[in-house]
């Protein structure tokens, strides 16, 4: 049921669990190009958790193209070219210096799967392997990166280790603003958000950021309460519920949603309604038309941790550490507004970008966003 204040609508799949079916090999994109020395040929592993067209996913593989155009640039005679899912790194002489591996998940999404995939990559000459779910970076960190040492890790979110890097921005400070944005240019103070699993820290802390904000934008405004009304799918990507989900916010009069999906079903779903919509993970004016309805998106831009990877793997100084900027480091960026949201939009962001820059904080110190556990623990009525 859908709830409103501290509530929760939960929109839940079947209840059998499908029959998994053995995972395809992970197929290599080895160039047949000549190799290249030993010292300077690197095999990169990708292990997706969605497809490359999704917002999420593809803002990983984009992070990584920009790396290898920054790390393996053409003034050092280095040419990035597209190789299925992945790319490859030519020297001037045609070698290949870079190569990729690439799997995604699609039937089954367990930590050991996504494991035996990490070694099978290893088998296959992987020097460093990126691995985009959350919930995979526990076993990799228990069962998989002690054992092979000369190989680096990244996964989202996870344990630090000698040879493993735990990657994910502050995310939630684009949510504050973009909530606090929303909050100025609606004329009823109902919020409405829309995520995949309610304890979740990712999204707790987005959600926790948004709601927070947007209160204290609407106070400037009204002393009117706040109502937030939320749905949570218990999946990543399930475009049947997305759109379920958002309709049933539409339906419960809210005024914005702020969706933490890894699709754009959301965005979709609501086109030919009044309800703004803030995307995440990429541009989401980019994926969904028409678009007006698109308030902005929080967008993520890993190419600064890929680069670190990929700089201090090709060195042979890579090192475990735990990767957390924001939006003044730029890892965190909003998309462009809408065209046709008010002005004040965009000035009530730049305030609460500024009042981040100060050292603002809607709900606690940056571990306490690392680590939340549900939205209410940032805000609550």
């Amino acid at each position: 049921m859908l709830l409103v204040i501290a509530s929760c609508l939960v929109v839940v799949a079947g209840c059998a669990a499908p029959v998994v079916a053995p995972a395809p090999p992970v197929q290599s994109q080895v160039s047949s190009e000549p190799t290249a020395t030993p010292l300077e040929k690197l095999t990169i592993g990708m292990i997706y958790i969605s497809p490359v067209q999704i917002p999420w996913s593809f803002a990983h593989r984009e992070g990584l193209r920009q790396a290898l155009e920054v790390v393996y640039s053409p003034s050092q005679g280095m040419q990035v070219e597209e190789e299925g899912e992945g790319f490859r790194v030519l020297d001037s002489t045609g070698n290949a210096v870079v190569n990729t591996l690439s799997w995604t998940a699609t039937t089954d999404f367990s930590a050991t799967e996504a494991s035996r995939v990490a070694r099978d990559m290893i088998s296959k000459g992987a020097g460093l392997i990126f691995v985009t779910a959350e919930n995979w970076c526990q076993d990799l960190h228990e069962n998989v990166a002690p054992a092979y040492p000369d190989v680096g890790f990244a996964c989202i979110r996870g344990p630090v280790a000698p040879n493993l890097i735990s990657m994910y921005p502050k995310s939630w400070e684009g949510f504050c603003v973009a909530c606090a944005a929303a909050a100025a240019i609606v004329d009823e103070p109902n919020l409405g958000m829309l995520g995949a699993y309610a304890a979740n820290p990712q999204v707790a802390s987005n959600h926790g950021a948004c709601a927070a904000c947007f209160a204290d934008a609407w106070a400037d405004k009204d002393d009117s309460q706040i109502s937030v009304s939320t749905v949570y799918i218990n999946n990543w990507e399930n475009l049947g519920d997305e759109t379920a989900g958002a309709l049933a916010l539409r339906d419960e009069g809210v005024k914005v949603v702020a969706v933490h999906q890894d699709s754009t079903a959301a965005g979709t779903a609501l086109v030919e309604t009044d309800v703004w919509v803030i995307g995440y993970d990429s541009s989401w004016r980019e994926r969904v038309e028409p678009n007006d309805h698109i308030l902005t998106s929080v967008v993520i831009d890993w190419s600064e941790i890929y680069e670190l990877a990929l700089m201090t793997t090709r060195e042979g100084t890579f090192q475990g550490l735990k990767w957390n900027p924001g939006l003044a480091e730029g890892a965190v960026k909003l998309d462009v507004f809408s065209p046709t949201a008010p002005s004040v939009a965009g000035v009530t962001a730049e305030t609460y970008r500024e009042k981040l820059r100060a050292g603002w904080r809607p709900c606690g110190g940056d571990d306490v966003m690392w680590a939340m556990d549900s939205w209410q623990e940032c805000h609550s009525e």
